[in-house]
């Protein structure tokens, strides 16, 4: 009887898979598979692909890929596990074809002109910014600083020559990790709240090709900055490295929160330059992970945006594009919520001089509502957008024309589809983020009369 039942179970399984080809990968990381003359959701396979799966109560499981019209290069001994990349395995021009069939079904969604993928000079150890982990990839396993592991978030996975960053980047983070493992000091568990080293965060400055490195970890130990700057030395990167930070965290999640924040060695900010401005960055601010491609970026905004009176930079962090764009407005409002943004903003707008940009500590949707008109709206909000409060404000203004720049199309899109007193005439796309899914995407939007 159990025999009978294990084979009717088995066949069962059998009976239950399908066989489908994938139609659309959503930057929200979703599948579409079409299979039998329906549609079913799930994820971890790319356009053009013949996969079996298995509908499952609530979610659809990919069992297999069956066949793919892609040649996969393995030039990345952890790109299978690895949580930085997406695409990596692809050639460009395959992923390139990825992106841009979907910005242009986004475009035909927002009935708009579609104005195509912008590829950047900098595809390669582009990123300025790299948030690492302390942990192991094993448990029990020797320390590891590097990066979560895909659909293992314990595990840490580590590389040292990583193609998305400057190679001193992984010297760095090598060294560190060198450090901690000759401290005495285990890594931060989160299971049982113990330990002290928890991340590593690195920022490069293009410009001055200077480091600013901030070392979180909780209150039960002691950071040596002696032997630190002596393993620096040791390895030849202290020349490299323009300040050093020490961030206390004894908050539970994974996240950096910053209890405490210390200057522990060298000078506070990199100073990074866009056109011919120049940007403090110091251990939080904002800035855009490619330096090259958000200078490419921001040279579009600027060509788009015409001479006004008034403009309103909303979301606007420490106010790099409304510093941008100081030359084509009589009056800025940069307005941010964080006070923090605020201070980085004066700093800058200091540096260079500019008068005619104003930062406003507010909630963009209360400076929307109590100000009267401006010639453009400028925003570029956090990649889960705009709150509704902030959508419906901006739909009820009087100003003429928005920009509106996302690195998250899926929730730009939503957005504007709400913003019903608006027609948007079209899109672009910067693929800004090679290897990974994420581009940003640059919108016009203008009042119906």
């Amino acid at each position: 009887m159990s025999t009978q039942s294990n084979s009717e179970k088995i066949k069962k399984e059998k009976d239950d898979i399908k066989e489908g080809i994938v139609s659309r990968l959503s930057f929200n990381k979703k599948i579409t598979i079409e299979a039998d003359d329906k549609v079913y959701n799930s994820k971890d396979a790319l356009p053009g692909e013949r996969v079996l799966f298995r509908k499952r109560r609530k979610s659809v499981e990919i069992i297999k890929i069956k066949s793919s019209p892609y040649i996969k290069n393995i030039n990345c001994p952890v790109q299978d596990r690895c949580g930085g990349c997406r695409f990596r395995e692809l050639d460009y021009l395959d992923e390139y074809t990825i992106k841009d069939m979907e910005l242009k079904r986004l475009s035909d969604e927002l009935n708009c002109e579609y104005l195509g993928l912008y590829t950047p000079t900098a595809t390669e150890g582009y990123r300025n910014k790299m948030e690492y982990t302390f942990g192991d990839e094993i448990k029990g396993g020797s320390l590891k600083l590097g990066l979560h592991e895909k659909g293992k978030f314990h595990n840490i996975i580590e590389y040292d020559n990583c193609r998305l960053v400057p190679k001193n980047m992984d010297r760095i983070k090598k060294t560190i990790r060198e450090f901690a493992e000759n401290s005495g000091y285990n890594f931060y568990h989160r299971f049982n709240n113990s330990g002290y080293f928890r991340h590593l965060v690195i920022r490069h400055s293009l410009y001055e090709d200077k480091y600013l490195l901030n070392i979180v970890t909780t209150s039960i130990g002691e950071l040596d900055l002696d032997q630190l700057i002596a393993k620096l030395k040791e390895d030849k990167l202290l020349p490299t490295i323009k300040g050093i930070y020490h961030t206390i965290n004894d908050a539970v999640s994974d996240a950096i929160v910053v209890d405490k924040i210390e200057l522990i060695y060298g000078e506070a900010d990199l100073i990074e330059k866009l056109d011919d401005k120049l940007f403090p960055i110091g251990p939080l601010s904002f800035f855009q992970t490619n330096t090259i491609a958000a200078d490419e970026l921001y040279k579009y905004v600027r060509e788009i945006v015409e001479e006004a009176d008034e403009l309103w930079d909303l979301y606007a962090g420490s106010a790099i594009i409304g510093a941008l764009l100081s030359d084509k407005a009589n009056k800025i409002y940069s307005v941010e919520i964080n006070p923090a943004n605020i201070l980085d903003a004066k700093k800058m707008l200091e540096l260079n001089d500019i008068k005619n940009v104003t930062p406003v500590l507010a909630d963009c949707k209360d400076f929307v509502l109590k100000e009267d008109k401006a010639d453009f709206i400028i925003v570029d909000p956090p990649r889960t957008g705009l709150h509704p409060k902030v959508v419906d404000a901006i739909n009820n203004s009087h100003v003429d024309k928005i920009i509106y720049v996302s690195c998250n199309p899926v929730t730009a899109v939503s957005n504007v589809i709400m913003m019903d007193n608006y027609r948007v005439l079209n899109l672009k796309g910067f693929d800004n983020f090679r290897a990974t899914l994420n581009v940003e995407i640059v919108l016009i939007l203008e009042k119906i009369k």
